[in-house]
C-alpha cells in the first residue's frame, strides 16, 4: 500500500529579468549584449550565436533559442530561454516596476469548485491579473467567482475581515 502524500501546490513567484530574441541580426546582437550587460552575465561563453540562431548552455544542458522566445535572467545569474506563448502564460510583465518596487500582495479568490461548492484561496501574486491567472488555474477550479486585493495584518493576531469589489 502506497502511503505517499500528494501535495497541491502553487509555483511560487520568481521575480527574473527577461529579453525577447528577435532573430539572428547586428541589431539583436547589440540588444542582447545590452541585456547581459544589465543583468550582470560574466559568461558569455555561455552564448553562442552563428547564422543559424543562438543557443544558452543551461544548467540542464545547451538550449537552442528560437526567434521570440525569451530569455530569463533567474535570481542566481543562471539564463534559460522560454517560448513566448509559455512566457506570456507563466510571467507577469511588471509594467514600470522594478525589482525595488515590486511587492507581493495577498489576494482572496472565491472560486466554484469541481464539486459545486465554494472555494476560498489565499493568493501571493505581483498584480491582480496574475492573481486571477492563479486563482484559474488551480486544480480544483471551474470558475472564479470574485477576487480582490486584500489587507492583511497578522502581526497582532487580530482577526481579519475582507471586502471583495468584483
Amino acid at each position: 500500500m502506497n502511503t505517499a502524500k500528494i501535495l497541491e501546490v502553487v509555483k511560487k513567484s520568481l521575480l527574473a529579468k527577461a529579453f525577447q530574441w528577435k532573430g539572428v541580426s547586428k541589431e539583436n546582437e547589440k540588444d542582447l549584449l545590452h541585456f547581459l550587460r544589465q543583468t550582470g552575465c560574466t559568461d558569455l561563453y555561455k552564448f553562442t550565436l552563428t547564422e543559424h540562431g543562438l543557443s544558452i548552455e543551461t544548467l540542464e544542458g545547451p538550449m537552442r533559442v528560437d526567434t521570440g522566445a525569451y530569455i530569463i535572467c533567474g535570481n542566481a545569474n543562471e539564463y534559460w530561454a522560454i517560448r513566448e506563448d509559455i512566457f506570456l502564460s507563466t510571467y507577469t510583465i511588471l509594467d514600470g516596476l522594478s525589482a525595488a518596487t515590486a511587492t507581493m500582495k495577498k489576494y482572496l479568490a472565491i472560486t466554484e469548485t469541481m464539486d459545486d461548492e465554494e472555494g476560498w484561496l489565499l493568493i501571493d501574486a505581483f498584480s491582480l491579473d496574475e492573481a486571477r491567472h492563479i486563482a484559474l488555474g488551480h486544480s480544483n477550479t471551474l470558475d472564479l467567482v470574485t477576487i480582490d486585493e486584500i489587507a492583511v495584518n497578522d502581526e497582532s493576531g487580530v482577526s481579519h475581515s475582507f471586502i471583495l469589489n468584483e
